[in-house]
């Protein structure tokens, strides 16, 4: 079966969106890391990526049509990438400079306007401070940074490239 290589890729960045979100959950469940406010928002992002680029993979997207829609998918996953390096930085910050903790997501967006609720979610806290877990030296955070500029090139490139290359 031969499928453009525009196709393939989505697939591809699918699949690494999968088994990036499948180790978030392992580690959620298996291991006992919790995960923090932005952790959560990280995850939705991710599975936003995940379902558009399935979507990509499934439909026959052509010209214009397809560069915009991975141009669409670039803003997303560099929305990712700015709350990923958010939680980079504020893994580096000393604990006296670290926001204070906050309540719950759940508790935040019952009782607080949805505007007020995503500025206090965004500023992350004192649990998004603390690195519980470490893959060949780098955080978690740091991990998921990798991710997203990773899902964000391959959307780059579906944007920037013009002709369909077909893959055997």
């Amino acid at each position: 079966m031969r499928l453009p290589i525009t196709r393939s890729l989505d697939l591809l960045a699918c699949l690494i969106g999968c088994f990036v979100l499948a180790s978030a959950f392992y580690l959620e469940i298996y291991i006992g890391l919790k995960p923090c406010p932005l952790c959560v928002v990280q995850r939705f992002i991710l599975l936003t990526l995940i379902i558009l680029f399935l979507l990509g993979s499934l439909l026959p997207l052509l010209g214009f049509i397809r560069r915009f829609y991975h141009f669409l998918v670039l803003l997303i996953a560099s929305s990712g990438m700015a709350v990923a390096g958010r939680h980079v930085w504020l893994t580096t910050l000393p604990p006296n400079k670290v926001p204070s903790c906050e309540a719950s997501i759940n508790l935040l967006l019952k009782y607080l306007p949805i505007k007020q609720a995503a500025k206090i979610i965004f500023q992350g806290g004192g649990d998004c401070n603390q690195v519980n877990w470490y893959f060949f030296k780098l955080n978690l955070p740091t991990w998921a940074l990798i991710s997203f500029i990773i899902l964000g090139l391959i959307a780059l490139w579906q944007v920037m490239h013009k002709d369909r290359l077909w893959v055997k």
